[in-house]
């Protein structure tokens, strides 16, 4: 359990937390105590019987108890008098008699004083003669009476002792509370008041210990017998002294052990205090005491007087920034007085003359104008000094002063004898000028649009940037109400009050509002409306700020069409056909509609874009979206994903209604186009997916949509196709796939085969194909025809073609190296690698690592790929050829033909698909063909390679045509290297 802090406890006010019984108790306790132990001691030296003593100090402690602590102490101050009392005599009516009228005379004394304002009669002048009048003879006068009253009734006195004995208790009962009760308040009283200047004790104790000293000598020492009764004064002089020195606790200690003393030197028969008789001595000790307190005491409250009064002099002073300054003339010197100014102005000067030291505290460009005025009203040709100056700071700066001053007195001869005056720090004043100024400037010279009106809204200045940006002037606008500045549009709520209502709140209000122009529509503006208040919080003035947002807006309009528009089509962009699919899903959800996708992606779009140019390609595409624009329904929305793609949002799922969009969207685009002087004929693929049946969620519907547009490319097409959930499966398959071949080719899981190829007419194997060739550990044997397509479509083609390259060249350098000279291998390139790849550099990186001959690597092209990027591809074949190494087109025949990329491109190899091979005995066509491509072949110069040779028919009939070279199950399966290099062996031994 923590420490009970007593002191604390017992100087709380009643009232506060849980505590205050106990407090109330502990205090009860104290006083109670003190006045026992008091009364105790005085009834033991009693000056008339045994019931009255000449200095009565329980009054004291009462009246004390009472005024600090409150009313209720007067339950302990009945119960300590009934005890002490009880002590001389036994009579209980007698006793609690004399107690209820020494608590009764002290609780009125007490009520009387709070009731006139005093609760610290030590702190004027008018308290202390309060404190005297009803405290020590008022309250005094209730106890005595009732005291010898109670005793005469009790025939403790007769008839002829009650009066005196009557005046004696009230004697004491006066000289109690003069001499306790003030010590008592003294250390009762809480710390000064802050800025209070504190009085040494240290300093005042030996004067203290002076005057108690020197009181006891003369009092008590028998060498003063005979002295004159006038050294009394001596005393009383000396307590002068000290409450002019010392502090109200020191000096109230010093007074009430010399009044002690005095009262010891009268009961022993002192040679300064006997008197004829001893009422003669009591009487002449009451006199000395009572001066010694009222004189000491009149002088230390009126010492606190002054003190307090130059306190607040300071105070103000310091509040204010004003002081009080003069010059007096002595001898004819000026002397300064600068008793009341602060510190920021009281001067630090140096220097020899008054000139000199006044002025080097000025600033330099203020001297001479303030030293001129100043000597123009000391010769009477001003009526006063007033100057403004910078003056300088003790810590560094300065600050605006202003100075003003007038001559009150002169000489016979008019010479000056006293000049008075104020210094004020004018600096704040002088800031808040300059603050009003730039203020000003800033209102007149803003582009932004100001107003500043009344407190109830009627406006008072308008700035020229306003009058600029509406053509409204100041005097047609003052007096009316900032509201008439707003023309709203038609339809639109304007809500004032609530405006009014935040400014009120938070002191401002924020918003979009149109402002009235003279004579032209109204502009939007970002309006703020402040309150200025004062500092009382009230009202001052409204402020407008009103910024034109014309501008920002229609910045605004365009990023927002940039944001949900395609710039090239206009058509509605990905972020907006999102969002609009969103809300139609909601709507189809509650049963209010329904709802589908339609994935437009045009055929072969790329090559207008690669043959004829991509300003071409933007033409196409924005007549295309014209064209669809025009298809779709009011409800329906068409927009662009990206490239040549289009999505349709759909308001049905009828196959009715959808056949017949799809039959309107695929007439529109084979109508031709016109662009310039090229006309086009366009065809798209379409996949469709309906909800809710292909999805419930819009990434769901367009995973959906965009797998059955990539069933239609499948099919060939040209063609929609609606989304099934088979078709979700293959692409989970497609997806497991490239899943696996990511991790195979790491895993060597990929290998090489190597397909003969057999020179015509000498049939000698002079060169290889490689094939890739895929053996899954779960999977088994994977088809190439699976797998290669995946790769292409993931991207995974370019990692695979790529190993296979490289292997491809070190097994031809290791055949090289076993003596298999002259045997070209052919590996397949992608376009993926071709295009994006550079693909020249990665050949020239491998036949340095390898060192194999250029001229035994064959890079094998699809027809295709040299349709797509003409001038990219040709840049990289016609590095490659530089290297050296050869190329040659594969299924020729199959793809984009075009004569001139034969004539264009570094080629020399044509290897006929097998496709015409294969019926090449049965199919006149077929065989015309083949020979055909073998005639046009070698009239460019280019030797030609037959594909899928499995029988002598067809090698016999190639062979009649020419052909140089074939390959197929008939000259040699692909076989793993390891098992198709003693055949090379023995091909070579045999040539």
């Amino acid at each position: 359990m923590p420490a009970l802090d007593l002191p604390a406890l017992l100087r709380r006010p009643l009232g506060q937390g849980a505590i205050d019984p106990l407090r109330l108790l502990l205090r009860w306790l104290l006083v109670g105590l003190a006045y026992f132990g008091a009364g105790y001691l005085a009834l033991g030296n009693p000056y008339l019987g045994q019931h009255v003593a000449l200095i009565w100090p329980p009054t004291g402690i009462a009246l004390a108890a009472l005024l600090r602590w409150g009313p209720l102490q007067a339950v302990a101050i009945f119960a300590a008098s009934a005890a002490v009392n009880s002590t001389v005599n036994p009579q209980p009516e007698l006793v609690l008699g004399i107690a209820l009228g020494n608590t009764l005379g002290p609780w009125m004394a007490a009520r009387s004083l709070q009731r006139l304002g005093i609760h610290e009669p030590l702190a004027s002048a008018r308290d202390l003669l309060l404190f005297l009048l009803v405290g020590c003879l008022g309250g005094s006068l209730i106890s005595a009476v009732n005291g010898a009253t109670q005793l005469m009734l009790h025939h403790q006195l007769d008839g002829h002792s009650t009066l005196g004995a009557g005046l004696v208790w009230w004697l004491g009962d006066a000289l109690g509370v003069m001499v306790v009760a003030p010590v008592l308040l003294a250390f009762a009283k809480p710390a000064s008041a802050r800025g209070a200047r504190p009085i040494s004790t240290l300093r005042s104790l030996p004067l203290a210990l002076l005057c108690v000293g020197g009181s006891a000598f003369l009092l008590l020492s028998p060498l003063t017998r005979g002295w004159p009764h006038t050294l009394l004064f001596a005393p009383l002089l000396l307590h002068v002294w000290l409450a002019l020195r010392a502090s109200q606790r020191l000096l109230s200690l010093s007074l009430f052990v010399t009044a002690w003393l005095a009262v010891l030197a009268a009961a022993q028969g002192s040679p300064m205090l006997t008197g004829e008789d001893n009422p003669a001595t009591t009487l002449q000790t009451c006199l000395f005491i009572t001066g010694l307190y009222i004189t000491s005491w009149f002088v230390s409250v009126r010492t606190a007087e002054m003190r307090r009064q130059d306190l607040r002099w300071r105070l103000a002073i310091e509040g204010s920034q004003t002081g009080t300054w003069g010059l007096e003339w002595v001898n004819g010197q000026p002397r300064l007085d600068a008793q009341w100014l602060s510190d920021g102005l009281r001067p630090h000067w140096s220097g020899a003359s008054l000139r000199q030291r006044w002025l080097e505290q000025i600033h330099p460009d203020d001297r001479e104008p303030t030293w001129a005025a100043l000597k123009a009203h000391l010769r009477g040709e001003a009526e006063g000094f007033r100057a403004e100056f910078r003056l300088a700071k003790p810590e560094g700066g300065w600050t605006w002063t202003l100075a003003q001053a007038r001559l009150v007195e002169r000489d016979g001869d008019g010479r000056p004898l006293r000049l008075l005056g104020t210094l004020t720090d004018i600096g704040p004043l002088k800031q808040g000028e300059a603050e009003q100024r730039l203020a000003a400037s800033v209102f007149e010279v803003s582009h932004e649009a100001i107003v500043i009106a009344a407190p109830e809204g009627g406006i008072l200045r308008v700035n020229p940037a306003f009058e600029h940006s509406t053509g409204l002037r100041e005097a047609e606008l003052q007096g009316q109400a900032l509201e008439g500045l707003e023309a709203a549009p038609a339809g639109t709520r304007v809500d004032w009050s609530g405006r009014w209502e935040a400014v009120q709140r938070q002191g401002y209000w924020k918003g979009e509002v149109w402002v009235r122009r003279q004579g032209e529509a109204p502009y939007p503006a970002r309006m703020t409306l402040l309150a200025v208040r004062g500092e009382a919080e009230q009202v001052l003035n409204l402020v407008a700020l009103l910024e034109d947002i014309t501008l920002e807006q229609q910045a605004a309009a365009q990023i927002r069409r940039l944001a949900y528009f395609d710039p090239l089509t206009e058509l509605p962009n990905r972020t907006q056909l999102q969002e609009r699919a969103e809300a139609l899903l909601a709507e189809a959800r509650r049963g209010q509609g329904q709802f589908g996708l339609m994935f437009l992606d045009l055929d072969h779009f790329k090559h207008i874009n690669d043959s004829l140019g991509h300003a071409m390609g933007d033409r196409v595409l924005q007549g295309v979206a014209q064209r669809l624009r025009a298809l779709v329904r009011a409800d329906e929305l068409v927009g662009r994903l990206g490239g040549d793609e289009f999505l349709v949002l759909l308001r049905t799922n009828e196959a009715g209604a959808l056949a017949a969009l799809v039959q309107r969207v695929q007439a529109a685009l084979a109508e031709r186009l016109q662009v310039d002087n090229a006309q086009f004929t366009l065809t798209a693929s379409i996949g469709i997916a309906l909800f809710p049946a292909d999805g419930s969620s819009y990434p769901e519907l367009l995973k959906a949509a965009d797998t059955a547009l990539y069933r239609s490319k499948e099919g060939g097409r040209n063609q929609p196709s609606f989304f099934t959930p088979e078709m979700d499966q293959a692409v989970q398959e497609r997806a497991l796939l490239d899943h696996e071949m990511r991790l195979g080719l790491p895993a060597g899981q990929f290998e090489l085969h190597y397909q003969p190829l057999m020179r015509m007419p000498d049939g000698q194997i002079r060169g290889v194909e490689a094939l890739m060739r895929w053996r899954h550990p779960h999977l088994g044997s994977v088809s190439p025809a699976k797998f290669i397509p995946v790769a292409e479509q993931t991207g995974f083609i370019a990692a695979l073609g790529d190993w296979g390259l490289e292997q491809a060249m070190r097994q031809a350098k290791a055949w090289a190296d076993q003596g298999i000279e002259s045997l070209r291998v052919a590996v397949n390139v992608s376009a993926r690698q071709l295009m994006k790849q550079a693909l020249h550099e990665r050949v020239r990186e491998l036949l340095a690592q390898t060192g194999l001959d250029p001229s035994l690597l064959e890079l094998e092209l699809t027809e295709s790929l040299l349709a797509e990027n003409v001038e990219q591809v040709n840049a990289s074949l016609s590095a490659i050829h530089a290297l050296g190494v050869r190329l040659a087109v594969d299924d020729f025949g199959t793809g984009y033909s075009s004569l001139a990329y034969l004539k264009r491109f570094p080629i020399g190899k044509l290897k006929i698909d097998q496709s015409f091979v294969r019926d090449l005995i049965s199919d006149p066509d077929d065989r015309a063909i083949a020979a055909a491509v073998i005639q046009m072949g070698h009239s460019l110069g280019l030797r030609v390679n037959a594909e899928g040779v499995e029988s002598e028919e067809q090698l016999a009939q190639l062979r009649a045509m020419g052909v140089d070279e074939v390959q197929g199950y008939l000259v040699g399966r692909p076989l793993p290297a390891a098992e198709l290099t003693p055949r090379l062996l023995s091909d070579r031994a045999g040539a």
